[in-house]
């Protein structure tokens, strides 16, 4: 009986619940506002549910991060309301897999909203081609004061409204698929480029011009910092690459282009890069002149990554891929992926010859410490170059060899014969994997 009534009275003094039911509440409003601004909006919606003088509070909330992604058909209206109802500004917005005809209903909705970063995914077409309906002309409406990121797939950009300056506080931008209706296309196109001084990231990716044939347009910015270039639509149109002074990092996927293209121009271009990605190298220099030792006219002294789709069975490939090399002293991971599968391979001694006189002096194994090399056959010209590399490479750190499965050599063969090999660095490690198979030399 003592400890029950014990009990009831420990009870009495337990602290009362807040008057709204969460401590959230006792929280000034600037601190509420950012506690609600972190969480998604969905999450932020939900607290309406805590108790009614809750009910509204998330629609006073500012930089939350919109997200209609997964959401059945049936909810669109339902997340067009919500979206209505918001605060201004919208931190981010994401819509993605949104029926075609919905989609720029909703940006507009959202461009009211003064959105810093938008990002918009349709779903294409069978053809791979965007469908007509779905041209998004309320991307011209956001806020260029606000936007900072856009990022554009699967989507259909017509000409910008009279009078439209661009985005010019716009620092990131991510095109993939979009195709430009208006005839002068590329003229838009470079025009947004220019109008934003301040764009540090840009990717392209099978942009379309509706026009294409015989135009010419240049990719530049003062300010960019990271390329993403994959262009291997023909209705891109010949693009080539401007001045790019601060550029730190490319991935360039080379097209089978026009025959009057400058590609020294090109690797000129990309000479101030620390990371740079070359895709298609060696598709390419099949069908077009190779880049002659003497061509490149400034050096890649700030490359330390470089990572190549080439490989060491054609003389023009390899030629080419010895000039990037050459012109690269400092280089510290070099990354090699042969995709040749096919054909007859008919220049392998001359490549051999080649390798001989050209790897006995080159300066950029003097700076080596990883070596890659992905999907390879370990073809007698392959195992030439990782064992000149092993011999030279005072610096080399790791050597690692990844086989394609349709090699005839197997992974104890070739691990066998590098470990035999001589090593300017005995610290380097060796391992080499076929299939499920990993040896380590």
């Amino acid at each position: 009986m003592w400890r029950a009534t014990r009990s009831r009275k420990q009870q009495r003094r337990q602290p009362q619940p807040t008057p709204e039911g969460t401590l959230l509440a006792a929280l000034p409003k600037e601190i509420q506002d950012d506690v609600l601004a972190r969480l998604p909006a969905r999450d932020a919606v939900r607290t309406s549910l805590l108790s009614p003088a809750w009910r509204h509070r998330w629609e006073s909330v500012p930089n939350l991060d919109i997200d209609l992604s997964g959401i059945v058909r049936s909810s669109w209206d339902t997340a067009a309301s919500t979206l209505q109802r918001c605060a201004a500004p919208i931190r981010r917005l994401r819509i993605h897999g949104v029926p075609p005809g919905l989609a720029d209903g909703l940006l507009h909705v959202a461009a009211g909203k003064r959105p810093r970063s938008v990002s918009l995914d349709l779903p294409a077409a069978a053809s791979g081609v965007p469908p007509h309906n779905a041209a998004v002309p309320s991307v011209f409406a956001c806020d260029a004061d606000a936007l900072a990121e856009l990022r554009l797939g699967g989507c259909a950009l017509p000409a910008p409204p009279s009078g439209f300056a661009g985005f010019h506080a716009l620092n990131a931008l991510d095109l993939d698929g979009v195709v430009f209706t208006a005839e002068n296309g590329c003229v838009q196109l470079e025009a947004m480029l220019a109008a934003a001084p301040g764009l540090r990231d840009l990717r392209l990716k099978d942009i379309v011009f509706r026009v294409a044939a015989g135009v010419r347009w240049v990719i530049g910015g003062p300010s960019l910092r990271r390329l993403v270039l994959s262009l291997r639509l023909a209705g891109a149109g010949d693009w080539e690459l401007g001045a790019l002074p601060k550029l730190e990092c490319a991935h360039v996927f080379l097209n089978d282009p026009p025959s009057d293209r400058d590609y020294i121009q090109l690797f000129n271009a990309l000479s101030t890069v620390r990371e740079l990605k070359i895709s298609n190298l060696d598709s390419l220099t099949l069908h077009q002149e190779p880049i002659v030792p003497g061509s490149l006219s400034r050096e890649f002294k700030n490359l330390r990554v470089l990572k190549l789709d080439t490989n060491f069975y054609f003389l023009s490939t390899y030629i080419s891929t010895y000039c990037l090399l050459f012109k690269a002293p400092f280089l510290q991971v070099l990354e090699i992926t042969d995709y040749f599968r096919g054909g007859k391979i008919a220049e392998v001694d001359k490549v051999a010859g080649c390798l001989v006189t050209s790897l006995m002096c080159c300066s950029f194994l003097d700076n080596l410490e990883y070596l890659r090399m992905i999907s390879i056959s370990c073809s007698e010209n392959d195992m030439y170059f990782i064992k000149r590399v092993l011999h030279t490479a005072r610096n080399l750190q790791e050597v690692s060899v990844d086989m394609f499965q349709g090699s005839r050599k197997c992974a104890q063969g070739a691990s066998r014969e590098l470990k035999e090999s001589q090593r300017a660095s005995p610290q380097a490690r060796i391992s080499v994997k076929y299939r499920d198979s990993v040896c380590n030399a």
